[in-house]
């Protein structure tokens, strides 16, 4: 579909649009298609978030400036956050999948974990044990028979240590290895995670990670959770 093929030939990789339609839907069966909120979904100011799981600045903002957004914001009912993916590349592409695989009342903890594990699963490097693993778990087949071709297969087995570090950190928060690589297959749930990025680009001009929109204004880069409390007690003011 068009997003696949604008993600794809924007990053350079090799995985070509236009390809036959998916034969798995495992997250489609498994009702994983929802949008993910932290907070009162009926809080009055929204905080919408466009991260990509390999961004380095994402992961500093969640560890250093989300707590203290979601103590005086979040968690009092003012505001809630709303995530949204926007992979930058293959690998934050692939840990976008596992972590709505996780499902919705897990779908942070999980992405927690992600951001705080970034070095170890988006730095890790591939080797032909890594690749010998992934054919054995059976990921190169699962996307051939979703219809991908030998180049697109190839571009997976590239990143076949991150990979293996996603399913081996999804699996210790309690996401089996066949549910991982079933959603790794599934490119229903892969389109749909880059319809939020497309959603980004053309509704509110995100190109840099992260990016937060709060009440139509675009905030770019890691803001300070003071700065954006500001902001949100000016909508509230408004009313």
């Amino acid at each position: 579909m068009l997003q696949r093929r604008w993600f794809l030939s924007s990053t350079a990789l090799v995985l070509a649009g236009g390809l036959a339609p998916p034969r798995r839907a495992f997250a489609q069966a498994t009702g994983l298609f929802t949008e993910k909120v932290l907070g009162d979904p009926d809080a009055p100011v929204e905080i919408r978030e466009y991260s990509s799981l390999t961004c380095p600045h994402c992961a500093s903002w969640h560890a250093e400036e989300l707590p203290g957004l979601k103590a005086n914001y979040i968690d009092t009912g003012k505001a809630k956050l709303v995530f949204r993916d926007f992979p930058l590349d293959l690998r934050a592409w692939l840990a976008s999948a596992v972590a709505h695989c996780a499902g919705e009342e897990s779908f942070f903890p999980f992405l927690d974990m992600l951001f705080t594990e970034q070095t170890r699963w988006a730095g890790a490097p591939t080797t032909r044990a890594d690749g010998q693993r992934l054919e054995e778990a059976g990921l190169p087949d699962l996307w051939r028979d979703a219809g991908r071709t030998p180049e697109e297969v190839d571009s997976l087995m590239s990143v076949a240590g991150t990979v293996n570090a996603l399913v081996d950190l999804a699996r210790f928060g309690g996401l089996a290895p066949e549910d991982s690589y079933q959603c790794l297959a599934d490119f229903d749930l892969l389109d749909w995670i880059l319809e939020a990025q497309f959603e980004g680009r053309e509704r509110y001009g995100v190109e840099a990670t992260p990016t937060f929109i709060i009440d139509g204004e675009r905030l770019e880069g890691g803001r300070s959770s003071e700065d954006m409390g500001e902001r949100i007690d000016a909508v509230l003011a408004r009313g």
